[in-house]
């Protein structure tokens, strides 16, 4: 005894197997969607980041020296005195300095003239 069955007068078999295939293709393009929207959902924090970056590099200052001309007039010190920590004392007491020829060493931390 044979049975066949069918939907619209063709085998099921073929059809099922056309199903399985279908499935199987529509869940790798769902897999494929699903990395794109997670991409796109980080994609803005790394935009942020490549615009801080671009922001540092336009605004990065110049290592290295830089010669200034001579002072058009004078640096003058009249009764300076300086502490780190008022109760420490001062470091500097009652400093007088008038110089027109001098030089001047700038870092980030200290500056330093000499004569």
């Amino acid at each position: 005894m044979a049975v066949y069955v069918g939907v619209f007068d063709q085998p099921l078999a073929p059809m099922v197997v056309a199903i399985l295939l279908l499935y199987r293709g529509m869940n790798a393009i769902l897999g494929v969607q699903s990395a794109w929207q997670y991409t796109m959902g980080s994609i803005g924090s790394v935009e942020m980041v490549e615009l801080e970056l671009n922001a540092l590099q336009a605004h990065r200052e110049e290592n290295g020296w830089r010669k200034l001309g001579p002072l058009q007039h004078r640096i003058e010190l009249d009764q300076v005195s300086f502490s780190y920590k008022p109760e420490l004392g001062n470091a500097l007491t009652n400093i007088t300095l008038e110089k027109t020829n001098m030089h001047l060493f700038v870092s980030s931390r200290k500056t330093t003239l000499a004569a």
